[in-house]
Order: structure tokens, then C-alpha cells, then sequence
């Protein structure tokens, strides 16, 4: 299997890809879910002090109000800068992964339950998740018939 664009070392496929607009809205998500998550979690510890003084109450609302302040507009910048759209993935015979340190996103085969092709995107549907995909057009035919391998060997799709 030639492959111009994607790296094949010891069984271990990996790749940078430019991605598009849905996957900033993907990520975009991401980011604000995890500070909705970080509030809800101030406000149970905030429904916890209430009983203790109501006059710690005010403090934590702009606390809160200072993160949501701070986070949302702070991810769109940090998504909006340059460079942010190419996005290196990293595929072994179990697994395919994507974004680097902290922040990568593994994405197992045996979880996935649907594939759906859209130019050089797959989209991983999992129970609850759809994950994005992208691959260079040149090996995008290899690797989509590749990943869709390791995903009916995994027993989920027929």
C-alpha cells in the first residue's frame, strides 16, 4: 500500500490533516462543555455554603461569572489562531487518536458503531459521541477502507 501523505512506522499509522469549519464547532463544544461543567460543579458548592453564610454566596456567582467571562472568549481565540487547524491523528490496530498532550481523544474501534464518509472526513459514531476524522485526500481511500477494516474486525459493524 503506497501512502503519500501518511507515515507508516511498526504498524503505528500517523498523520497531520487540515480540518474544517465542523470540526471547530466539535471543538468549540468540547471547550464549553468543560466550563458548564466546572460551574455546575460551583454552584453544588455553592448550594453547600448557603447554610454555612449566605454572604459567601456572592463571592462564588462572580466567580463563576468570571470563568464563563474568561473561558469562552479564551477558547475562541485559542481555536481561531493560526496553525490550530491542522490536527496530527495517530492509528494503531486498537485504536485512532488525535490531538496532542493533555487534550488527545482516543477513540477505540471496538466502541465505534457507525462510519459515515463525507470527503475527507469519517465520522466515528460511538454510543454517544461522533468523532471527526480527517485524512489527506490522496490516502483517504487506503485509510477509510483500512480504518473500516479494523473497525468490522472489531465485531461492531457488518
Amino acid at each position: 500500500m503506497e501512502l503519500k501523505h501518511v507515515a507508516c512506522e511498526n504498524g503505528v499509522y500517523t498523520w497531520r490533516c487540515k480540518t474544517d469549519q465542523e470540526f471547530k464547532v466539535y471543538e468549540y463544544r468540547y471547550a464549553h462543555r468543560m466550563c458548564w461543567i466546572i460551574c455546575g460543579f460551583m454552584i453544588l458548592l455553592g448550594a453547600l455554603i448557603i447554610p454555612m453564610g449566605p454572604e459567601l454566596f456572592p463571592p462564588l456567582l462572580l466567580t463563576i461569572g468570571l470563568i464563563i467571562l474568561i473561558v469562552l472568549p479564551l477558547s475562541r481565540y485559542l481555536l481561531n489562531r493560526p496553525g490550530f487547524e491542522v490536527v496530527p491523528f495517530r492509528m494503531t490496530d486498537e485504536l485512532i487518536s488525535f490531538r496532542e498532550g493533555r487534550g488527545r481523544t482516543y477513540i477505540s474501534f471496538s466502541r465505534v458503531i457507525r462510519v459515515e464518509t463525507e470527503r475527507n472526513r469519517l465520522d466515528l459514531y460511538t454510543k454517544h459521541t461522533k468523532y471527526p476524522v480527517y485524512i489527506p485526500e490522496e490516502d483517504f481511500a487506503q485509510m477509510r477502507d483500512l480504518i473500516l477494516r479494523r473497525v468490522e474486525d472489531q465485531g461492531k459493524i457488518t
